[in-house]
């Protein structure tokens, strides 16, 4: 597992899988990660990513695809 805690922020998702902020949204647009979002708001302050969905992703050996452009 990734963490202990269960819901990570935005930033930690992001540097886990090495990829941009805009990327880490189109993760949950497609549902590739979920997010826990209190407001309803996509992006509002207070949404968190469940670290058993980032998890789920780094174990099925996807890439994010900005790193096969490097």
């Amino acid at each position: 597992m990734t963490s202990r805690r269960k819901l990570l922020r935005f930033d930690e998702v992001r540097e886990m899988l090495g990829c941009s902020r805009s990327h880490v949204y189109d993760l949950l647009a497609e549902g590739r990660i979920k997010a826990h979002n209190p407001s309803g708001v996509p992006g509002k302050r207070g949404t968190k990513i469940l670290a058993e969905s980032v998890d789920s992703y780094l174990s099925s050996g996807e890439i994010a695809q900005e790193e096969w452009s490097k």
